[in-house]
């Protein structure tokens, strides 16, 4: 396969090599200068789709890849929460999902790079022979020589490029991440469940060491692709300059597709096949913003863009907003040159500008325009052309702030602008604190925040400032004066502080500065659960189960699950819920059955409805002391004429042997006076004297020895 065609025309791009190589560059930049270089790693990230998870990774350094694509990776899967719950032991289900996982064979790769130059990139820099074409080589092919300096420093530039470009297609194509051993999807995962993956290289440690790389990732997450954002148009002559906000999505996207639309924003097309990659930063420096500049067919027409981001995983985002502009003819000769703006008595404002002599009789004159800001709508203020010969203008009703453009109007209309000049009166008195400051933070950890445009004619702009505490100081965020009432800022969100707090102050033209506005609270997108409620004691009896345990120490934690189950029992059965409306840190449990173990274990849940680890099972029983229930349906009656008390009683327990009565007269001890047989529910007394207090109980004997609790007492008066 010839190849290096479309190798020379990458190399010739000057372009960053992928989401992965961004990273990689910033640990050589940041290791310090007396360390040894970059431990090699395997990088891995992952994402969750409806019925799969999608992973990519990348060997940290060129021979660390290298080695991978002859030895291989394998792909392990462990399975450590189902329903919420952690797994333990053999519960965790490791999974060998590809036992060496190596790019494909040269043959394999000749169908798809029939169809896409990428695959040729990436087939050439596995397995082509000579991939520097300026490397140098021996006159004498035929002689053994040991290589000189340069010759290292090319092969190692080589190899560089290797595993550069390598990385770069397979950023740009799911089927070449594929094919060179740089993706897996795993399918067979399932919503209920998290899992652990490793990346684990198998290049023996005596060739070199490796690092295995690791991703936690929920089956259940859904994590929302962010659309591009900021976008700016600059018109000129027959093209059109485009920008838009880099910082925020490096991580993220790994190229863009620009599109534009010539009929007012009906229909768009792409204006380049190929993604539109990074450019490549210079040395510790990240730029803010990709530009990229387009070609118009005609000036005067106006033309609709929109950008769309690609991920590593072959995800297109939506469209950004819309932006418009048109290509305008510049005028033949010269743009104008404000030389001052001058402040007099502090009343008006004297532009006076500079303008060749020989280039008069080719202009109709000048015009004056004047807006409140760079970015505002630019009126004139003169009501027809000055003479070409004019080279001051005085502006009787200058606002507090003006910014002024002077422009050459040719016969034919078209015009040569100035750079805009700053002028303005005198002032002192800072404007408002801004008002209506809201924010959201997405899943990414990228905040949006936005607040109402202050009234003041003046206002410049706007610093933003942060901190994680309400009382720490704040630090400003803004590297430059943020001009619109938007703005977008990244924080970490694997982190403790549960929240993050910011404030917005305005400047004016003269940069004085307002009071801070209203303090904002937002909520970090929380990745941590809490920790686990711990048991403190548990209590076995006769009538129940009691336990009592300590609240999680997490401060965010909304509510406590109390969960039971038996050894038969597969799942767990919530039987108590502590939370705002009943706070509870003990529970009594009753409805337990016998001589039958019971395990009892703690969930908390935070306010982002992430559960806890279960605290460790605790076990329980109701205790059995053989003791049935009470005769409690007894009537008695006295029958004066024949001199006798009539006792019934009804008792329907099992397994009754016989019925013991107790009686006492007056104040003496009861003691046994009957002993029935396990069929006859009654006593009649004869044996009683007149002036008498005789008090019964009933108490019920059972096959095996287990007794009932002793009856209530029966008072007769004879």
């Amino acid at each position: 396969m010839k190849f290096k065609t479309y190798i020379l025309l990458f190399l010739m791009t000057g372009i960053s090599l992928s989401v992965f190589s961004q990273d990689l560059k910033k640990e050589k930049q940041t290791t310090h200068p007396d360390s040894t270089a970059p431990k090699p790693k395997i990088r891995v990230i992952g994402k969750a789709y409806k019925d799969s998870i999608v992973l990519r990774w990348a060997a940290t350094t060129p021979v660390s890849w290298l080695n991978c694509n002859t030895y291989g990776v394998r792909v392990e899967r462990y399975t450590l929460y189902r329903n919420g719950l952690a797994l333990q032991g053999v519960n965790r289900n490791k999974k060998i999902l590809a036992e060496q996982l190596k790019p494909w064979p040269l043959s394999k790769w000749e169908p798809i790079a029939d169809k896409n130059n990428l695959a040729k990139i990436a087939a050439q820099a596995i397995y082509g022979g000579s991939f520097n074409i300026n490397i140098n080589q021996d006159k004498n092919p035929g002689k053994e020589k040991t290589p000189d300096l340069m010759t290292i420093v090319n092969m190692t530039q080589e190899l560089e490029n290797r595993h550069g470009f390598t990385l770069l297609a397979a950023d740009q194509s799911n089927e070449v991440a594929m094919a060179s051993a740089l993706r897996w999807v795993d399918k067979t995962v399932r919503p209920n469940e998290k899992y652990l993956y490793r990346i684990f290289s198998l290049v023996p440690d005596t060739m070199q060491k490796i690092d295995t790389g690791y991703v936690f990732l929920d089956a259940s997450e859904r994590i929302e692709i962010p659309k591009p954002r900021e976008l700016r148009i600059e018109s000129d002559d027959k093209l059109v300059k485009l920008s838009w906000n880099k910082k925020f999505f490096e991580s993220i996207f790994s190229g863009y597709i620009i599109e534009r639309s010539d009929d007012n924003g009906i229909s768009y097309k792409r204006l380049d096949q190929a993604l539109y990659i990074n450019p490549s930063p210079k040395e510790g420096h990240t730029a803010e913003l990709m530009y990229k500049v387009d070609s118009l067919p005609q000036n005067y027409k106006k033309y609709f863009y929109r950008v769309k981001g690609v991920t590593p995983f072959g995800e297109i985002s939506a469209p950004s907003d819309t932006a418009s502009g048109m290509g305008k003819e510049k005028v033949r000769g010269v743009n104008p040159n404000i030389a001052t703006v001058e402040n007099i008595d502090n009343k008006v404002l004297k532009v006076k500008w500079k303008y060749p002599v020989e280039f008069e009789s080719k202009i109709k004159g000048f015009i004056i325009s004047r807006a409140r800001s760079t970015d505002s709508v630019y009126r004139d203020i003169v009501t027809s052309p000055l003479t070409p010969a004019s080279r001051e203008y005085t502006d009787p009703k200058p606002g507090k702030v003006n910014y002024y453009i002077v422009r050459a109007i040719d016969v034919s209309g078209n015009t040569a602008s100035s750079f805009p000049a700053f002028g303005q009166l005198i002032d002192s008195i800072p404007p408002l604190p801004p008002v209506g400051v809201k924010g959201s933070i997405d899943s990414n950890g990228i905040v949006t925040l936005h607040w109402k445009k202050g009234k003041e004619d003046d206002i410049f702009g706007y610093r933003v400032y942060k901190a994680n505490n309400p009382k720490e100081e704040f630090t400003q965020v803004t590297r430059a004066t943020n001009r619109d009432t938007i703005y977008h800022d990244t924080i970490e969100t694997k982190t403790l502080t549960k929240k993050i707090y910011y404030q917005v102050m305005a400047l004016d033209q003269n940069f004085n500065a307002s009071k801070f506005s209203q303090l904002l609270e937002l909520k970090r997108p929380d990745k941590f659960p809490p920790v686990p409620p711990r048991f403190i004691s548990v209590l076995s009896s006769d009538t129940g189960v009691y336990l009592h345990w300590n609240h999680s120490s997490s401060n965010d934690v909304v509510k406590e699950l109390l969960y039971r189950k038996t050894d038969t029992e597969k799942s767990w059965v919530l039987i108590a819920v502590s939370d705002s409306s009943k706070k509870i840190d003990h529970f009594t449990d009753k409805k337990l059955v016998k001589g039958k173990d019971y395990y009892y274990t703690l969930i908390a849940v935070d306010d982002s409805k992430l559960e806890s680890e279960p605290d460790m099972p605790i076990t329980g029983r109701l205790i059995d002391l053989h003791i049935r229930p009470a005769i409690i349906k007894i009537t008695s009656q006295v029958d004066l004429t024949t001199q006798l008390v009539q006792l019934n009683w009804i008792y329907k327990e099992q397994g009754i042997n016989q019925f013991v009565v107790y009686r006492s007269e007056n104040s003496e001890p009861y003691r046994i006076y009957k002993i029935l047989p396990k069929d006859e529910f009654s006593l009649t007394d004869k044996n009683i004297k007149i002036n008498t207090v005789y008090k019964y109980m009933i108490r019920a004997n059972f096959e095996g020895g287990d007794n009932s609790a002793m009856s209530k007492e029966i008072v007769v008066k004879y």
